[in-house]
């Protein structure tokens, strides 16, 4: 443990007059001066481990061999980490609501505006402002649409089910258009730079043949879009994200709109070592329209994925639940505090910042 750790700790015991758990209680359980260190020192901005349960090791490391397994600690950690991260989403809720949510200036050791996801939506929103596209200027979008993009999916054999957005994939985005302020937005903006040039092809969708299901460029979005080929390679297999909710399958309409941002924004995906910790501008935007759109999706918190086949990444994803939430949570509150105008939201006015008048 931190020096900060161990001061506050004891400072929340005297403060609370709570106590720690008994040792029979240790092996499996924080306790509530654990758990409310962890959250003050995150909201602090200190990027300290969480302390999964109270038993620590003890100094003599050869009395641990001495004790049953289930008496050692770190046994059964895994599931004790799993538990850990349902209660932070509970007690986090009531925290939150019952003391306020804290405007906070550092996120995990970082600077706030250097954070990842804050600087790329700051760029977006400056790129946006500038844009000269004006609402009343853009032909109808389902003629732009058909300029850049096939609307039938190359399936390579594979028949979508009959409800799948697949098959009405232009019906799916002529939605987005007509149902979110910030698409019409982005698409109005960016489509006309991103419609193929002389001698180029149309933007195609392709979904992999049934034998490439456990391919993990096809069970991974991140991977998804090919600038070089004008191609969005579709997942093949079921994979999951990390929400506010827990793990998640990855929506198709999700996939979807996410692979649209990242063509008309021109920005990629996040590093592998910053996406458990991170979203990027593209998660962060294509959530937004969802939510503007009426889809009742949970918020993407890390960039990062998991195949549904491979079981260590997604316990490894399930362990940043609490990290990554509480991290999204106060960027959020950051960017939509830039907005000059009182209780409008970033994402409501991306693009729409008052001009200067000389």
């Amino acid at each position: 443990m931190q020096r900060e750790q161990i001061y506050l700790h004891e400072m929340v015991h005297a403060l609370t007059k709570e106590g720690d758990p008994v040792s029979t209680r240790a092996l499996r359980n924080r306790g509530p001066i654990v758990y409310l260190t962890d959250k003050i020192l995150s909201e602090a901005g200190y990027d300290f481990p969480q302390q999964v349960m109270y038993s620590r090791p003890p100094t003599d490391a050869s009395l641990p061999k001495t004790l049953p397994p289930h008496e050692r600690p770190g046994y059964d950690w895994e599931t004790v980490a799993r538990a850990m991260e349902v209660e932070n989403r509970y007690l986090d809720g009531i925290a939150d609501a019952q003391a306020g949510a804290v405007r906070q200036t550092r996120i995990l050791g970082e600077a706030v505006e250097n954070r990842l996801t804050v600087k790329e939506v700051d760029a977006m929103h400056g790129e946006l402002a500038s844009s000269t596209q004006r609402p009343g200027e853009v032909p109808y979008f389902g003629d732009r649409f058909e300029a850049g993009f096939k609307s039938a999916v190359d399936t390579q054999g594979r028949s979508p089910r009959s409800k799948e957005v697949l098959g009405h994939i232009d019906f799916f985005y002529g939605e987005l258009y007509r149902n979110s302020k910030l698409f019409r937005r982005l698409f109005d903006a960016f489509a006309g730079a991103r419609a193929p040039g002389e001698g180029q092809a149309k933007w195609k969708f392709v979904l992999p043949p049934e034998g490439a299901a456990g391919d993990p460029v096809a069970a991974r979005f991140a991977h998804g879009v090919d600038e070089t080929a004008r191609t969005v390679h579709l997942s093949g297999a079921p994979a999951y994200y990390l929400s506010n909710e827990g793990i998640a399958k990855i929506e198709r309409c999700r996939e979807l709109t996410e692979a649209m941002v990242q063509i008309l924004t021109r920005r990629g995906g996040v590093a592998e070592d910053l996406a458990h910790r991170n979203r990027g501008a593209v998660v962060w935007l294509a959530d937004r329209i969802l939510q503007e759109a009426g889809y009742p999706y949970p918020k993407r918190i890390a960039y990062a994925t998991a195949a549904q086949s491979d079981t260590v990444a997604q316990e490894q994803l399930a362990l940043y639940e609490t990290v990554a939430r509480r991290a999204a949570s106060a960027e959020d509150r950051h960017l939509d505090s830039l907005h000059p105008k009182r209780n409008r939201q970033v994402l409501a006015c991306l693009g729409c910042r008052p001009r200067t008048h000389s």
